[in-house]
């Protein structure tokens, strides 16, 4: 077995072994750490079976296993950019929809207070109940979103 074999294998149950541990502490959510524990047994596989490694590099068309798992890294990589953005995106977008529903919601409920103070106090309680619900989804959205950047900023 060649010194890069051994370090590949290495390194590859070390990502296995710090993906686990990352959910284990819960830094790292489920729904994201599968794809990188794939990753590490994806190149575990290809390096212990090598005729894999070979079969990868005819089909990328080079020379060096290495070059060809560094340009398939790369691929990934870019992959996984590409979903964190668009995961930011439709979190923004929701933070942005219920923030106005809220404002929305509030005015209807300063309006209702001017005009009916003493006429219907259940669809006051319902719009407060409404703001509230929606201030929880905010909130949760918020965790959410500083928990994918914190999480975005400790992978690089």
């Amino acid at each position: 077995m060649s010194r890069t074999n051994i370090i590949i294998i290495i390194s590859s149950t070390a990502t296995l072994l710090f993906v686990l541990e990352l959910v284990r502490r819960r830094k790292l959510r489920e729904e994201y750490s599968w794809l990188w524990l794939l990753t590490a047994v994806v190149y575990l596989v290809v390096t212990i079976w090598s005729g894999l490694g070979d079969w990868v590099t005819d089909a990328i068309g080079t020379n060096s296993v290495p070059i060809a798992f560094a340009f398939i890294g790369l691929q990934f990589l870019v992959i996984i950019s590409i979903q964190y953005s668009v995961r930011l995106s439709n979190l923004t977008t929701q933070i942005k929809d219920l923030s106005q529903e809220v404002a929305i919601l509030d005015s209807e409920l300063r309006q209702l207070q001017g005009e009916n103070e003493k006429e219907t106090n259940e669809e006051f309680l319902q719009l407060i109940q409404q703001n509230e619900l929606l201030s929880q989804k905010i909130m949760t959205l918020e965790r959410e979103l500083d928990e994918f950047k914190d999480f975005s900023t400790d992978d690089t």
